[in-house]
């Protein structure tokens, strides 16, 4: 239903598919890796493998792009040590970091513990300071869902190119690094499957039809969950031999004949469609059962069809970023693009654009404010301190994902925002400068979490939050990070949201991650924002103000709730001085300063 809008000689539709896909297949054989990369590959693992599974007692696999068919020239190798009884997140840091021990002593030139991604990973560099390697624990998930990539992408021949040409044109176009929070390669090859599953030929099956169900249990219940971080390895749950999956397709493989062109220019138009632009609401994509539902977070949603789990959780202008190059694309086939200049590269991620435009309209806002008389100096809202609770900052009114819950309302220790006149106003005496402070990465002190802390009362109890009584002078202990004064935790918190780029994800069990759990139970809905929390990220604020960043708590089902730490504080100060009698005196000695 497509046609070329203006391609200069009046090309139709069937000659630019050949045209391109001439230009795919060109592009496609420099993609793909060379011999001596698989040689490279064979001898870092027969060199790796025995040295670690005999130190730690566990097994070595290799998995992701370089085992599922969708590798490309130049990429490192993905690795995975199963190991049992190392089931938390810090006795895998703890493995990981004998890993390095063990490999530094058998002359691996350098290797980088990440303790506080979501997935720690240990990162081998060879001489040249490439990285070759990356090493996670107990990540049997992302085993199970390179191997699955790996027997649908052999179900036909096109799929391997076809997923090579969409993570090539996402890595030219900088959406294709989860680490900064764009879109993971597993979720742009699920985009893929699911074209596929939907063609008027199906070129793949919905999962359902290949799944193999767990047997029931002796009660009749259903069966329990799989825990991935057991360093257990299942029975894979679907049926691995292509020829089975294919029986499954109807009409039967083989009856589609769409050209590669063909399909990639659909998978655009799909995409980059208005239907995924977030502007009616999100799109949430199922390759299990091959259904599109409307959600309510205004982004796409690709859920695993193994764990269920939304597979790349994002914040409302993260995807509105993303689908822009979606979009760009689409627009460019209708015109009859080449594919070189559609992969055209950037200079600059686009979240990083989109934020250094914020920034500029916040400087032209608070110029125009200036202008006009609202308001003497600098306010609050436009000092970047993060002190002033703004609209969709705290669920208020809809947020970045989700809207406010029940009966939310501002802290009564906030006062309402008084209706903005055109009036000039009064200017108010300018606030007098405090000290600049370094905290956090230059200088606050921590000290550890003590084993039997001084009980603090029911209500104010939060199951996995460390809290500790203000120590003297007012100091307060915040997840085993100590401030000497309230002031100085909302100076961390504003230096934190300032400093960090968007995307970025703290874990619960870092330090960044424990004082935003410890502040956030003093907020009026605390325990609302910390349900079902399993990490914080810093996205960007969607609501119409002059922050361009704010603080997230990213539950287990994808969603992000955006949440203002300027108003943990009252109840922080009331904390503070409601147990200043139980002051508790740190020994010097255990007190050291924190860096990262």
């Amino acid at each position: 239903s497509h046609t070329l809008t203006h391609t200069g000689g009046g090309e139709t539709l069937q000659s630019y598919f050949k045209r391109l896909t001439a230009e795919l297949r060109v592009t496609d054989r420099d993609l793909k890796p060379r011999l001596e990369q698989f040689k490279q590959k064979k001898m870092l693992v027969d060199m790796v493998k025995p040295l670690l599974e005999q130190s730690t007692q566990g097994k070595l696999m290799t998995f992701g792009s370089c085992e599922n068919g969708f590798w490309i020239h130049g990429s490192d190798v993905d690795t995975c040590l199963v190991v049992k009884q190392c089931e938390s997140k810090q006795a895998c840091v703890s493995k990981l970091k004998l890993v390095s021990v063990v490999l530094k002593r058998n002359n691996l030139h350098r290797v980088q513990v990440i303790g506080g991604a979501q997935v720690p990973i240990a990162k081998v560099y060879d001489r040249e300071e490439r990285n070759i390697c990356d090493i996670s624990i107990n990540n049997t998930a992302a085993l199970e869902n390179s191997q699955l990539v790996g027997v649908l992408s052999r179900v036909d021949p096109r799929i391997r190119p076809l997923g090579r040409m969409i993570k090539y044109w996402a890595s030219r176009r900088r959406i294709n690094n989860r680490a900064e929070g764009t879109l993971s390669t597993y979720t742009l090859i699920l985009q893929l499957f699911f074209l596929m599953q939907t063609r008027h030929a199906p070129i793949l099956p919905p999962f359902r039809d290949f799944e193999i169900p767990p047997p029931p249990t002796e009660t009749g219940e259903d069966p329990p969950v799989f825990d991935h971080m057991s360093g257990e390895l299942r029975p894979l749950p679907f049926h691995e031999n292509v020829e089975e999956v294919r029986a499954c397709l109807s009409p039967p493989y083989g009856s589609n004949q769409e050209s590669l062109a063909q399909l990639l220019f659909d998978f655009f138009m799909l995409y980059g469609s208005e239907d995924f632009s977030g502007a009616d609401g999100g799109r949430t994509v199922q390759i299990y059962d091959t259904t599109v539902e409307k959600n309510e977070q205004g982004v796409i949603v690709m859920r695993c069809p193994l764990t269920k789990k939304n597979v790349n959780p994002m914040a409302v202008p993260v995807w509105q970023t993303i689908f822009a190059e979606f979009k760009r694309a689409r627009n460019m086939m209708l015109e009859g693009a080449s594919w070189a200049d559609i992969c055209e590269p950037v200079a600059e991620a686009p979240l990083q654009k989109a934020a250094k435009e914020r920034r500029m309209d916040r400087l032209r806002a608070k110029a125009l404010a200036k202008k006009i008389g609202l308001g003497g100096g600098e306010s609050e809202s436009t000092s970047g301190d993060g002190d002033t609770d703004t609209p969709g900052e705290d669920g208020d009114t809809p947020g970045d994902v989700e809207t406010a819950s029940p009966g939310e309302t501002a802290s009564p220790e906030t006062p309402k925002k008084q209706p903005m006149s055109v009036r000039p106003q009064l200017t108010q005496p300018p606030r007098p400068q405090m000290p600049t402070r370094t905290l956090d990465r230059l200088g606050v002190e921590t000290v550890p979490l003590r084993k039997e802390p001084p009980p603090v009362s029911p209500e104010t109890a939060s199951p996995g939050v460390s809290m500790s009584p203000p120590q003297s002078s007012g100091s307060v202990d915040l997840g085993g990070v100590r401030f000497e004064s309230v002031p100085e935790v909302k100076r961390y918190l504003q230096g934190l949201l300032r400093e960090t780029h968007e995307g970025t994800e703290f874990t619960l069990d870092s330090k960044e991650g424990k004082v935003l759990a410890a502040i956030l139970k003093f907020h009026p809905n605390g325990p609302d924002k910390l349900h079902g929390c399993t990490a914080f990220v810093v996205q960007p604020n969607e609501s119409i103000d002059l922050r361009p960043k704010a603080f997230h708590t990213l539950r287990s089902d994808g969603v992000c709730v955006d949440f203002s730490f300027s108003k943990c504080i009252p109840g922080l100060i009331k904390w503070v001085a409601d147990n200043a009698h139980t002051t508790t005196n740190v020994p010097a000695e255990k007190t050291h300063t924190h860096t990262n």
